[in-house]
């Protein structure tokens, strides 16, 4: 989503979580499974009026008169569980709930979600 700072900030995320593809059987002992999905908003507002901003970081802040008023995304993804490490695949798109902005940001990391 990009990151705000600012004296006052407020951030909010909301994701939901499915199942996606629990197995898939290719030949006895071959199985591709775990696969599980997720949708998400992720929003964020900064009270910046007495902060300098050096320079806007490409595609992660929607200004206002030199003020930030939110940054938000909205995206989705998959999660593939091998076991003792998860493959996780996220996609998401910059906006301000009125249109979208930049290109689609995709993010690719190992690890087990929270």
């Amino acid at each position: 989503m990009g990151e705000i700072a600012g004296p006052t900030t407020l951030t909010c995320n909301m994701e939901l979580r499915f199942p996606l593809i629990d197995a898939i059987r290719f030949a006895p002992g071959i199985i591709i499974g775990n696969i599980r999905g997720k949708l998400f908003i992720d929003t964020g507002f900064a009270d910046i009026q007495d902060v300098n901003l050096s320079k806007e970081i490409e595609g992660s802040r929607l200004l206002h008169n030199d003020e930030i008023i939110n940054i938000s995304s909205i995206g989705g993804g998959f999660a593939w569980s091998l076991g003792w490490v998860d493959l996780n695949f996220d996609f998401a798109r910059v906006t301000d709930f009125e249109k979208m902005y930049g290109s689609t940001i995709f993010q690719f990391w190992m690890g087990k979600q929270f």
